[in-house]
């Protein structure tokens, strides 16, 4: 898969760092602090019901979801730098579902190469865990 040289993501013992991105986009991953983060298939988000995750339509196979990642990367509608240039979003619309991408070129997680994680924002199907129940993104 062309993701091997743009994704990178602290990655567990053995495992294949461009495997532990999709891995965090798809399934989410859990922090140091017990804290769960991403996880944005539909099928993990209807799992977890957590407040406020926010999951990709609920049509969209791990695939789409991956591939969408790879088209916000290489053409981007719009880009922001923040946090002193230590990150980069990324956004673009994908088959009707706005997505970002967040990309750190600095800090802890720089020097293994970009982190990154992708979730949608809105659109076409989008759905954010609220209440025991995911409801549609307005």
């Amino acid at each position: 898969m062309a993701l091997v040289s743009l994704l990178v993501f602290p990655a567990r013992a053995g495992m294949n760092p461009t495997q532990a991105v999709i891995d965090h986009i798809l399934y989410g991953t859990t922090k140091a602090n017990g804290k769960r983060t991403s996880g944005h298939s539909y099928r993990q988000a209807e799992r977890e019901m957590r407040t406020g995750q926010i999951a990709f339509p609920r049509t969209w196979s791990d695939t789409d979801i991956i591939r969408a990642a790879f088209l916000t990367i290489t053409n981007p509608t719009s880009l922001r730098i923040t946090q002193q240039g230590r990150r980069i979003y990324a956004y673009s619309t994908v088959n009707g579902v706005q997505v970002a991408t967040q990309i750190s070129v600095r800090g802890k997680h720089a020097t293994k190469g970009a982190t990154i994680t992708t979730h949608p924002i809105g659109g076409v199907g989008v759905l954010r865990a609220s209440n025991g129940k995911l409801t549609p993104v307005e």
